[in-house]
């Protein structure tokens, strides 16, 4: 993609790429300002960009701003582009380029971290995929990113959704929630424990159940709850197999002890979460 998207947004390099489709870094022409690029195709069924699009707006609109602004949104050469700010790296980028972080600062970036889930859930949006590549970072401020699976927990009537047995995982195995993974319709519990399974990732360098081997299953694709590799990294996600890993964090085994048993239409007590890491 090499083109002006919009008259006035320079398209640059390719920087990033997924199911959905692709991102590039940009400069706006008349502010010499950098900007990204999410792309998709106007023949793509799932129209996820259009939804994000109206995440964003909703969210932006009722004060939260610790999320991408929306520059432009449009249909550019039948691609539909989502400009938003470029940020300076994501969080995995961060972590690998700050080798052992103080104590004291880790917790105060969980912290950071909790109080930015806090401010969309309290808008009742669910991102449903928790992961650190989706917190940026620019001029040392923290921004969540990638709304496109993101919902609300309630209905028109403000109702909390009912939860229901699903049958496929809906974000990324590593990070989403025990419940989930156990068939259950996600909730706010569940972005608030794969907040947790982060800290583990951020505290360690890695999760208990990253060297989970390959297991061939040929009756369930890898995100069904019956797949038998699925089945092995979701009992390692049992609370008794977490608070067994060697050397955890006694204020992490606090927390997900206090997340595991939050109810599923319930309402995390975010301060009580913050505290735990002063």
């Amino acid at each position: 993609m090499n083109d002006l998207v919009n008259h006035r947004y320079i398209v640059e390099e390719l920087i990033g790429n997924g199911s959905f489709g692709n991102v590039y870094s940009a400069t706006c022409q008349k502010k010499n300002t950098q900007f990204a690029i999410k792309t998709e195709d106007v023949r793509s069924p799932y129209k996820i960009l259009k939804h994000e699009c109206s995440i964003l707006k909703y969210l932006y609109d009722n004060r939260c701003r610790s999320i991408p602004i929306i520059s432009w949104y449009g249909l550019h050469n039948r691609v539909f582009c989502l400009v938003t700010p470029l940020y300076d790296m994501n969080l995995n980028e961060y972590l690998q380029t700050h080798d052992e972080l103080p104590l004291p600062t880790v917790y105060k970036l969980f912290q950071k971290l909790i109080s930015l889930v806090q401010s969309i859930h309290e808008l009742h949006v669910l991102h449903r995929d928790i992961k650190p590549d989706n917190f940026m970072i620019k001029n040392g401020e923290l921004f969540l990113i990638d709304f496109g699976l993101s919902c609300f927990c309630i209905d028109d009537q403000s109702n909390h959704l009912e939860n229901i047995q699903l049958t496929e995982i809906t974000g990324n195995i590593k990070y989403c929630s025990y419940y989930v993974m156990l068939g259950n319709r996600p909730s706010i519990r569940d972005d608030v424990i794969s907040l947790g399974y982060m800290f583990l990732y951020i505290l360690y360098q890695e999760l208990p159940w990253d060297n989970v081997p390959h297991i061939e299953d040929t009756l369930h694709p890898t995100n069904h709850i019956s797949n038998r590799r699925t089945l092995k990294i979701a009992s390692y996600k049992e609370y008794q197999s977490i608070k067994l890993f060697p050397m955890i964090d006694k204020k992490l085994i606090m927390y997900f002890q206090y997340s595991y048993n939050i109810c599923y239409d319930e309402s995390p007590c975010y301060n009580a979460l913050r505290t735990l890491f002063t």
